[in-house]
């Protein structure tokens, strides 16, 4: 291989090595900055256009009860002095003022007004922005942990000795031995998550074992859910997926939704990543986000009702999120 195409490999592969163990912790900062500063400066500009606004209006107000009492004094004296031409001329000038200081404040009024129009478009499209970066960033650390198992409830320090490759094969062993049998087991890394052992955390760390290949993850994975009771020395433990936090979050949403619909019996299911797929009068429909799910359910008033709670509390938890990050 010529020596520049392996420098390109070589480079690349420290690339990839340095961002598996910086990005992550480098995004969710630039994230969180990123919405600090866009709340920042949205609640900035909406203080500012409500506060000019007010005082416009109030100032109108003041000028609209200086110049009646004004005029009504006028109307007094024309009355009194009926026939005298220059209190006409005063009364007619104090009104032309009055009506073009109007103007202008009415107009000062729209031009403010269509200035916060935009400016909540643009607090918008920054918003979807986000929500794409986010997405991206959620995307990127799924596929990084694609071929990762995490294993729940293996007691601290029993790969010692024999390593976690070892351990992982008599796990399968032990569950699965038919499959072990024909499974090409190729496992690049086992480690303890997180890395520091916490004296108050009750239950063993997490084991998580990547693997080589996705398919074999996968045939592990579904021989576990087959199997339901998974074992490790004849003590309980479950094999899962290793989904980012971000997508952890994301599926944890759809719990209370998932419950009502599994009750009616909806068949419902959760998708990779984090979608909600059920069956609805004989077609299987799927939604990646509660607001297309809450557009669909206008339609359809039965489930509308059975749904009606969820959508309800979902809805209130996120404008007390809002509020708290304002």
């Amino acid at each position: 291989m010529p020596r520049h195409q392996q420098k390109i490999m070589d480079d690349a592969r420290k690339i990839k090595d340095m961002a598996q163990s910086k990005e992550q912790t480098n995004r969710s900062n630039e994230i969180q900055e990123l919405r600090q500063l866009m709340l920042n400066i949205r609640t900035e500009m909406e203080n500012f256009f409500k506060n000019q606004i007010n005082k416009l209006r109030e100032d109108m107000k003041k000028t609209w009860a200086e110049q009646k009492e004004e005029i009504e004094n006028l109307k007094k004296q024309i009355t009194e002095l009926m026939g005298v031409k220059d209190k006409e001329e005063k009364m007619e000038k104090t009104m032309d003022t009055y009506n073009g200081r109007s103007k202008e404040t009415e107009a000062t009024i729209s031009e403010l007004e269509d200035g916060t129009s935009e400016f909540q478009k643009e607090t918008e499209t920054i918003g979807k922005r986000m929500g794409k970066l986010e997405q991206g960033i959620r995307e990127l650390n799924d596929n990084m942990k694609r071929t990762n198992i995490r294993v729940v409830g293996v007691p601290e320090g029993e790969e010692k000795g024999k390593g976690g490759e070892k351990l992982m094969e008599e796990i399968i062993t032990e569950n699965f031995p038919t499959l072990m049998k024909d499974l090409n087991l190729q496992i690049q890394e086992v480690q303890r998550t997180p890395k520091r052992i916490d004296p108050n955390r009750r239950s063993p760390r997490h084991l998580l074992v990547r693997m080589s290949e996705v398919k074999e993850k996968e045939r592990i994975l579904k021989a576990a859910r087959e199997k339901q009771s998974v074992t490790y020395k004849g003590n309980p433990i479950r094999l899962c997926v290793d989904f980012s936090a971000e997508t952890m979050e994301a599926r944890r949403q759809w719990d209370d939704i998932f419950k009502l619909l599994k009750e009616k019996n909806f068949q419902p299911r959760l998708l990779y990543p984090a979608k909600l797929s059920f069956k609805n009068e004989g077609e299987i429909k799927t939604f990646i986000e509660k607001k297309s799910l809450r557009e669909f359910v206008t339609k359809r008033p039965a489930l509308q009702e059975i749904l009606k709670g969820a959508l309800e509390s979902d809805t209130k938890r996120q404008k007390r999120e809002v509020w708290s990050k304002v």
